[in-house]
């Protein structure tokens, strides 16, 4: 659950999170590799749940290579407004 709460980190950032400055890919890469060393924990997620990761991850990196911040949390915000 820890790296699901650190996956999350933009979307919970009050004003624009600098993806560019930002080590969140890092630490995400850190906890991974700790990860790796406790094989009986592991379990294969839901499909659905990889393709997420995949997306978001994608995304993250994409705005790292753009140098982009962006207000994550005000985007989201007003999005689930719009849904309801």
């Amino acid at each position: 659950m820890k790296i699901f709460d650190m996956a999350c980190e933009p979307l919970k950032y009050d004003g624009e999170f600098n993806f560019a400055t930002s080590q969140l890919a890092s630490r995400v890469r850190d906890v991974g590799l700790n990860i790796k060393n406790h094989r009986s924990e592991w379990h294969t997620p839901p499909v659905d749940a990889l393709f997420i990761h995949r997306k978001l991850g994608g995304l993250y990196l994409l705005a790292s290579k753009l140098n982009a911040s962006v207000n994550i949390k005000e985007i989201y915000t007003e999005f689930l407004h719009l849904r309801n």
